[in-house]
């Protein structure tokens, strides 16, 4: 399988907006955002300089979402991999994409505990964890790279 990372398309957006209301995915990581705060968010952060934003893809079908971002000074890295094709690999190959596309260092990310998954195609590309902290969904794992 073929994992690359593209320029994100508006026409992207209707199966990211499908992803991030999955329950499954709900309980992985951010809450869902109705249409209107998604449309706003997608737009913020397309039109945002700061952000490095791209869509996954496996053999050409999109199959998630990974961007860089700031929080304050610090850098983030954010994925979304749709349900039906996790556990193939495709996150941990997408973050070492895009760590090879965005060189600044440091980049963190914040995972909740719960998904070992995660926690493990991140640790797999480097990161460590450096803290643990509790968030409005439950304890979470804030690892670190370079």
């Amino acid at each position: 399988m073929e994992i690359a990372l593209r320029l994100r398309e508006p026409a992207d957006d209707e199966l990211h907006f499908a992803m991030q209301a999955d329950p499954l995915q709900v309980a992985t990581t951010v809450p869902a955002r109705s249409r209107a705060d998604f449309d706003a968010w997608i737009a913020r952060i397309a039109a945002d300089p700061s952000v490095t934003l791209r869509t996954i893809t496996a053999d050409g079908e999109m199959v998630g979402t990974i961007n860089t971002f700031l929080i304050g000074e610090e850098r983030f890295i954010g994925y979304r991999v749709a349900t039906r094709h996790w556990r193939k690999g495709i996150g941990g190959e997408a973050v070492r994409l895009m760590v090879q596309l965005d060189v600044s260092r440091p980049i963190f990310a914040t995972v909740l505990a719960s998904n070992v998954a995660s926690v493990r195609a991140l640790s797999r590309n480097g990161f460590v964890p450096v803290r643990e902290q509790m968030s409005d969904d439950g304890p979470e794992v804030v690892l670190r790279l370079g």
